[in-house]
């Protein structure tokens, strides 16, 4: 990037470890620079920060594509032409991106120039070859006249991210936004953004994103759950779509073992940081209602009429949040909480109607009796987030119902948000050009797809996560613009296919997710060992178009989807 780069060189150079390692600082999976076209040289930039000004790595962060330029000329003609160029090697996936310095407190963002992202397999490829196909593919964006464009090559993989009536019915509704206990259950609640596990003992965890009926007649009863294929397909042949059996059926249910235990351990933490407020309070009432009430000269220990509400308010709070504990329990046996069996779900296949959507969705047909006032589309985001940012119209206690938007949406970038099982509520923004994406095939047929980009707001890092498939993804007035699919993230050992699988970083708590400036493993005399524990960076989030979606699910079953 030129803000990271000194003087030019006369032709593109090879960069030594410490840029490969380093030139991507802060972007999710720790990727290496393969090549650039770039001649400036770059250098590693740092900042000071705190009170005895220690150094920080500063790190990079994907912007969204804003250029009309690049937005208007990046069609079919430019892809087929780049994925040409790229034939020679094994690469992922490309699209232009901004890439740009975080910013420092007290200063401006610096300059955040677009370029060609291109990730390519690890260890597949060596500057030689990279930089003579990175070069190819800035003459190909020169040709359609995108000047000013560099193209950056990069390792990097494609990675998918893979309710019950009796314990709904005890949350007070009324009281979404005065507390954390309503949130911190939502993974076992109805709404939007809900996990969805095997009932057999198999790995993995997806988000149903919509609750849609499948019928001309808007009186049917029939619900069904939107996910992603890859969540819910099990060991199935990647060409094999599935049409509800009546003999052998796969049924599901709302969490798995890991993510129930990570909802039930969020709710006692609540729990114990509430009791531990109460505390001093409580001491202090007590100490005045047997002692000092009597003592002339302890009249300035009686609480305060704000500290009485206050020790109410926390008693309450703590009451509450107990019950929805002791009801959580009872449905720590899977059983409990199954909601219904796998009824569809597509084939993994590039659409014949469609060319360049990759069908992945599937439907699980759901019992209504779980769900207290029947499914519905909606997705809580509280009342505190309106003014920053929604547009749309929200309910009284913070829910915002979502409907479906007529107009195209590829092409447009727009502010978006979603909320999944596995990072709860975030916002980002939409890209205006689609990601290209190739997936290989066992019989040498590569496919290639085209696949929505969302940025993620500077204070999320990562909008989607493993367990965010199927979350769906809606811009500011609750209109459904897309599908959670994958993300960039290529963390190493990283072999999951969208799904989240048994361990502790499986909470949904977003305390994983923190933002900020800096972390005390980014000071510059940190190992690089140990930096590469460090696993947070700035990821971008693949999604299909919902329209694209529905298109297909009425071309495979016969019927119109619609929201429930």
């Amino acid at each position: 990037m030129e803000d990271t780069e000194m003087a030019s060189e006369l032709e593109p150079y090879e960069p030594d470890k410490k840029e490969k390692d380093g030139y991507f600082y802060g972007l999710a999976g720790r990727p290496r620079l393969i090549a650039r076209t770039s001649t400036n040289r770059w250098i590693e930039l740092q900042h000071a920060m705190g009170w005895n000004n220690t150094l920080f790595k500063t790190r990079k962060e994907y912007l969204p594509v804003v250029e009309h330029k690049v937005m208007c000329r990046w069609n079919n003609d430019l892809s087929s032409a780049i994925i040409k160029a790229l034939n020679e090697c094994s690469w992922s996936y490309f699209f232009p991106i901004r890439i740009g310095l975080e910013i420092i407190y007290g200063q401006s963002r610096p300059k955040s120039p677009t370029v060609l992202l291109v990730a390519v397999e690890e260890d597949s490829l060596q500057w030689e070859q990279g930089i003579t196909i990175a070069l190819e593919c800035r003459e190909i964006l020169r040709a359609f006249h995108i000047p000013n464009v560099e193209v950056e090559i990069r390792e990097g993989r494609y990675e998918r991210h893979a309710a019950s009536e009796q314990f709904e019915i005890q949350i007070d509704a009324e009281n979404w936004c005065s507390g954390q206990t309503n949130e911190a259950a939502l993974p076992m609640l109805s709404s939007l953004g809900y996990p969805i596990g095997y009932l057999e003992d198999l790995k993995g965890q997806g988000t149903v994103g919509l609750h849609l009926k499948l019928s001309q007649d808007k009186t049917s009863t029939t619900f069904y759950g939107l996910t992603c294929r890859h969540v819910v397909g099990k060991d199935r042949p990647i060409r094999e779509s599935y049409k509800l059996s009546g003999v052998h059926r796969q049924y599901h249910v709302q969490a798995n073992h890991t993510g129930f235990l990570a909802c039930f351990d969020e709710l006692k933490s609540i729990q114990k940081e509430i009791e531990e407020s109460i505390e001093p309070l409580l001491a202090a009432k007590t100490q005045w209602e047997d002692w000092y009430i009597f003592d002339e000269t302890k009249k300035n220990r009686r609480p305060t009429e704000k500290e009485a509400t206050h020790l109410v308010k926390l008693q309450s709070g703590a009451a509450y949040n107990a019950k929805t504990i002791e009801h959580l329990a009872k449905l720590e046996q899977k059983d409990k909480r199954k909601i219904g069996h796998l009824a569809y779900h597509s084939s993994f296949e590039i659409s014949s109607l469609r060319p360049g959507y990759l069908k992945d969705w599937a439907l699980i047909e759901l019992n209504p009796e779980k769900f207290v006032n029947g499914p519905e589309n909606k997705v809580f985001i509280g009342n505190g987030t309106k003014e920053t940012y929604m547009d749309g119209e929200i309910l009284e206690n913070g829910f915002l119902n979502l409907d479906l938007r007529d107009e195209d949406v590829l092409g447009k970038y727009c502010r978006v948000g979603k909320r999944g099982s596995a990072t709860g509520l975030t916002f980002g923004t939409k890209s205006g050009v689609e990601a290209v994406v190739r997936h290989p095939s066992a019989d040498g047929k590569d496919v290639y797809a085209w696949e929505m980009l969302i940025v993620p707001e500077r204070k999320y890092k990562r909008f989607s996560d493993r367990g965010d498939s199927g979350a769906a993804i809606f811009d500011s007035l609750g209109r459904i613009v897309g599908l959670v699919t994958a993300s960039t993230d290529s963390r190493p050992n990283n072999d999951w296919r969208g799904i989240c699988e048994p361990g502790p970083s499986n909470s949904r708590n977003l305390k994983s997710y923190p933002g900020g400036y800096t972390y005390p493993e980014e000071a510059d005399e940190t190992s690089n060992d140990d930096m590469a524990k460090f696993p947070n960076g700035v990821d971008v989030t693949f999604a299909a178009p919902i329209q694209w979606v529905l298109e297909d699910i009425r071309n495979f079953t016969g019927l119109e989807p619609r929201l429930a």
